[in-house]
């Protein structure tokens, strides 16, 4: 279920999840002209403060304790509609057992691509199931085409597996209704 507030106000409810005080503060601060912002600074922390009210989450993957991809699997479990951004410095995993995160956003990030990814996730929270998943792997695909070889992607069959998976999500769209520049860059 959407957040209450984005549904009342379209302002949306973000949950920032970092283990550095510091980052999440800018991130804090560049966000609440825009957004309802709550920062935590763990994992377990993040978990706590989870609620039906929470519409976008910025998690770091990498925290002391529990994992960010961790995190991301139980908010999945709990809040399906809950759009979860990846905020790390980490590069995506071409295993395809990794959590399903809606966005990957690599660190050091900037005002404008903070801005502009929770408005994207916004914008996005409102899509059905197919289109939402269609975007969700096109944005892993884009991710692990600029943090892997081209060599590494060419042998690896999790990567073939996601084309695969973009392929058949967007064949179950009516595609005619979608005519966005974004998806039509993001499934190239």
């Amino acid at each position: 279920m959407v957040g209450s507030i984005a549904r009342d106000t379209g302002t949306p409810t973000v949950l920032v999840v970092d283990d550095d005080p510091d980052v999440a503060a800018a991130y804090e601060i560049w966000l609440r002209e825009s957004a309802e912002v709550r920062t935590v600074h763990g994992g377990e922390a993040a978990l706590d403060t989870l609620d039906e009210t929470v519409d976008i989450v910025l998690l770091d993957r990498h925290m002391p304790g529990r994992s960010g991809d961790a995190v991301a699997a139980d908010i999945r479990d709990r809040h399906p509609a809950c759009m979860i951004a990846a905020v790390s410095a980490a590069a995506p995993s071409i295993d395809a057992t990794e959590p399903p995160f809606d966005m990957y956003l690599r660190k050091p990030v900037s005002r404008a691509d903070l801005v502009t990814a929770v408005e994207t996730l916004q914008e996005r929270a409102s899509y059905g199931r197919t289109l939402r998943t269609l975007c969700a792997l096109a944005e892993k695909r884009v991710a692990l085409q600029e943090t892997k070889t081209k060599a590494q992607l060419r042998e690896s069959p999790a990567f073939d597996q996601l084309a695969t998976e973009i392929e058949l999500s967007w064949a179950e769209l009516d595609t005619e209704r979608f005519e966005s520049a974004e998806l039509r860059r993001l499934i190239a």
